[in-house]
């Protein structure tokens, strides 16, 4: 009986200590083979706050044990935004030169975008919004030795209710906010 808890035990120590491993990575999310420039989050109203990450990553993110997350941003080792879906709304190219220029509209409204914004306002988003002129282009130029990116997702929502008692009178509303999510940068041409 001794010897089966004493194996029961070694099994349970062993299997907490990988647990623990495999729970405390560094850092916690990446982009691979992804693009890597300046990025910009802000926003006015109830949810506000700005951000400037110089060495924003953008393209597939991975958690730290190489689960793919979606295609977004991560800075820092953080989730910024997340894409929910997009469609592709233009298209450009050059036989010659071998210039690709190709735009896409982004709807970036996941919950790990909601929840990036959140945290850095320290505010409750009821609803976020990205608008119809989100757009992210990749352009892909040889002659410049050129495979940049570039993007620009506007957003707008209104906060969580809040709720504030004046005497007898109770009064609960929402705040309104906007903003936008910018990003520039390139990777190497391939």
């Amino acid at each position: 009986m001794k010897m089966a808890k004493m194996g029961i035990l070694a099994a349970a120590i062993a299997m907490s200590a990988s647990v623990a491993q495999a729970v405390t990575p560094t850092p916690p999310y990446h982009v691979t083979n992804g693009y890597t420039g300046k990025a910009t989050l802000q926003s006015a109203g109830g949810c506000k706050a700005k951000v400037v990450y110089e060495n924003a990553q953008y393209g597939s993110v991975y958690d730290s044990l190489d689960s793919y997350i979606g295609w977004g941003m991560v800075a820092d080792g953080e989730v910024v935004v997340i894409e929910e879906g997009y469609k592709k709304v233009s298209s450009f190219s050059d036989t010659v030169t071998k210039k690709d220029v190709d735009s896409y509209y982004e709807n970036m409204a996941s919950a790990e975008t909601q929840s990036t914004i959140e945290s850095l306002a320290g505010c409750s988003i009821g609803v976020l919004i990205f608008s119809t002129k989100s757009v992210e282009t990749y352009t892909v130029d040889p002659a410049k030795s050129l495979d940049g990116y570039e993007a620009l997702f506007p957003f707008n929502g209104i906060t969580g209710m809040t709720t504030e008692v004046k005497g007898t009178k109770t009064y609960e509303k929402s705040l309104k906010f906007n903003g936008k999510v910018m990003f520039k940068g390139s990777r190497p041409l391939v």
